[in-house]
């Protein structure tokens, strides 16, 4: 069990963040506000059972994040080719980005100094940029569910209908 607090929280505005993901694209927290919902998920590393469950579950659940108005951006502070790698081996649909300095997950609070990674945690992020939800995942019997993040989105915006990012499609 974790022992924290995030320092972002429900209702506070999402700290800004600009990075590449592992397909060199360009993410801006700032581009999506007034066009996407984000779900954002940091994860410990390519290891964790628990993460590599959930980002399974967020790829699995991409189309229908996309049919809610969201966009999903997971953040680890694996190297550039370790998350590459797991994007490629996971068939992860959206954005993966390497933080080794741990910059983005410390500004959301969840970074863990004992093992210089982040705590696995879901925030979702509204159009006008602030916490809807947020959650610290405490194993594997503690996911957010796939179905629990699309219905949190369901009220957070009309759907479009257009796929924001497409990393890897699945076999």
């Amino acid at each position: 069990m974790y022992r924290m607090r995030g320092k972002v929280d429900v209702g506070d505005e999402a700290p800004g963040f600009r990075a590449k993901d592992v397909t060199y694209h360009d993410i801006d927290l700032a581009g999506y506000r007034g066009r996407y919902n984000i779900v954002l998920f940091f994860y410990r590393n390519s290891q964790c059972q628990t993460c590599r469950e959930e980002l399974t579950i967020l790829g699995r659940q991409f189309d229908r994040i996309v049919g809610e108005d969201g966009d999903t951006v997971a953040i680890s502070t694996d190297g550039f080719d370790v998350a590459k790698n797991l994007a490629l081996d996971l068939h992860l649909p959206f954005h993966v980005v390497s933080d080794p300095e741990g910059d983005i997950i410390r500004e959301y609070g969840v970074y863990d100094k004992d093992t210089d990674t982040a705590y696995p945690a879901v925030f979702l992020i509204d159009k006008n940029g602030v916490v809807r939800y947020r959650k610290i995942l405490r194993g594997l019997d503690d996911l957010a569910p796939g179905e629990e993040i699309v219905d949190r989105l369901r009220g957070m915006g009309t759907p479009h209908g257009q796929i924001p990012f497409r990393s890897f499609e699945p076999d």
